[in-house]
């Protein structure tokens, strides 16, 4: 670790205005790339190549100035389906078959989708070819997907994961370096799984990343209301955290499936991530600084 509380410096920059602020970021930025290129070289003096790598990560993460918002949960969450309705896209195939069996990163752009196989190199495939190459965990490392999502600008990229159920060592560890480089990170859960004592205990290990995190109540269309009320759910759910000692940066209740749904709160969420890609900057620079 490279500071003890990385945010506090950063944060610092908010009393800044204008240009002044932007130069200091560059400043910090600019910097932190020059201390992880020396880290690099002397992992790589000293035959640390795993080190050596993620270093590389952080350092190409930093060069590219896009903040990575990584999505993670179980298969059955609805994870592709939230992430296609943000893009306004069917780019992740929302069936059963583990499409995310490695990460997928999506960012805004002309199409074209680069499949990254592990010991071979890049090939690039059609959307529709995509599936059938993600069901291979094996010898694929990582999707990266480029098309049209004008929201995300050229600020930030998002990253579906594969379900953390996966009895996969691959998918966990790839599931695993997607959380390291995140700079937020949102867990997806299913209505009917949401209390259960296995999601407490993955959302306590995404909070011991040290990253902004955000948990989002998918498909609470399965709600019945003449059974409990909504409000006596989301009270419950709230309740549960506190009795774990969680503290998420906020919960979302939506519907992908049910957009109309009353307790639907898409259009907050929506508006959490534009703020988040404002801050870009700032929470990329911090984010690296935390995983470094």
């Amino acid at each position: 670790m490279m500071n003890e509380d990385p945010y506090d410096e950063i944060a610092n920059l908010s009393m800044s205005r204008g240009s002044k602020q932007m130069e200091s970021v560059m400043e910090i930025t600019q910097a932190l790339l020059d201390q992880l290129s020396q880290m690099q070289a002397s992992m790589a003096e000293k035959g640390d190549a795993e080190r050596a790598e993620k270093i590389g990560d952080l350092l190409r993460k930093l060069q590219r100035r896009k903040a990575d918002f990584t999505f993670c949960g179980h298969f059955s969450a609805g994870k592709s389906s939230l992430i296609n309705r943000l893009c306004g896209a069917s780019i992740l195939p929302s069936s059963p078959i583990p499409t995310s069996a490695n990460v997928v990163l999506i960012e805004n752009g002309d199409e074209d989708v680069v499949v990254e196989q592990a010991g071979v190199g890049e090939k690039h495939v059609t959307l529709a070819e995509l599936d059938e190459a993600c069901r291979d965990g094996l010898e694929i490392r990582r999707v990266h997907i480029r098309y049209p999502v004008p929201f995300l600008q050229e600020a930030a990229r998002l990253l579906d994961t594969p379900g953390v159920d996966s009895t996969d060592d691959l998918h966990r560890k790839a599931t695993e370096d997607a959380l390291h480089m995140a700079d937020a990170i949102f867990y997806v859960m299913d209505y009917n799984h949401v209390l259960s004592e296995m999601n407490f205990h993955y959302i306590r290990k995404l909070a011991e990343f040290g990253k902004p995190l955000y948990l989002i109540v998918n498909q609470i269309d399965k709600h019945r209301a003449e059974e409990l009320s909504f409000a006596s759910f989301r009270s419950r759910v709230y309740e549960a955290l506190e009795d774990w000692r969680l503290a998420p940066q906020a919960v979302f209740f939506i519907s992908v499936k049910k957009p109309d749904d009353p307790n639907n709160e898409w259009d907050l969420l929506i508006k959490l991530i534009e703020r988040l890609i404002a801050e870009s900057n700032t929470m990329l620079t911090g984010g690296v600084l935390q995983a470094a």
